[in-house]
């Protein structure tokens, strides 16, 4: 497992890597010590389910990524769990209806 640290010592960064690249599952964290994004790595891209959080620790936003690119739905909400908006992307880019 590898990690990274703010300069007050507390964890900033934690995640695996497979031959010289990202793989599995890799947490950041802000500079209180609370989670602030989490997402998954496959060959060294961002491929999966990424969720961002807010300081109180709900999701602030999550959607997919593909190749490192945001691909799907992606959903913004408010600090009451709603979601606030739904965006569509496809190869990183958005899908305008």
């Amino acid at each position: 497992e590898w990690k990274t640290y703010y300069k007050s010592g507390k964890l900033k960064e934690k995640g695996n890597y497979k031959d010289g690249k990202g793989d599995g599952l890799w947490e950041g964290y802000s500079k209180n010590g609370k989670l602030s994004w989490r997402g998954h790595y496959k060959n060294g891209w961002l491929e999966g389910i990424m969720k961002y959080y807010r300081k109180n620790g709900t999701v602030k936003l999550e959607g997919k990524f593909k190749y490192a690119e945001k691909d799907g739905v992606w959903k913004i909400y408010k600090r009451n769990g709603e979601i606030k908006k739904e965006i569509r992307y496809k190869n990183g880019k958005e899908i305008r209806n």
